[in-house]
C-alpha cells in the first residue's frame, strides 16, 4: 500500500507542477506517453472486468 501512497503523492506533485506550467517540452512529451499507457491499461482492466 505504501507504493500506492507514493504514486498518489507523485500525481499530486505533477498536478501542482502542471498548474504552474513548470514542465519542459521533454517532460510534457513523457507525460503524454505515460497518460496514453495509463489510459490503455485502464481500458484493458475495465474490459476484462466487464467480461466476468
Amino acid at each position: 500500500m505504501s507504493n500506492s501512497k507514493s504514486n498518489m503523492q507523485i500525481l499530486r506533485e505533477l498536478i501542482e507542477k502542471q498548474n504552474n506550467d513548470d514542465f519542459t517540452d521533454e517532460e510534457r512529451e513523457k507525460m503524454k506517453q505515460w497518460k496514453k499507457i495509463f489510459n490503455e491499461t485502464r481500458d484493458e482492466i475495465k474490459s476484462s472486468a466487464n467480461k466476468k
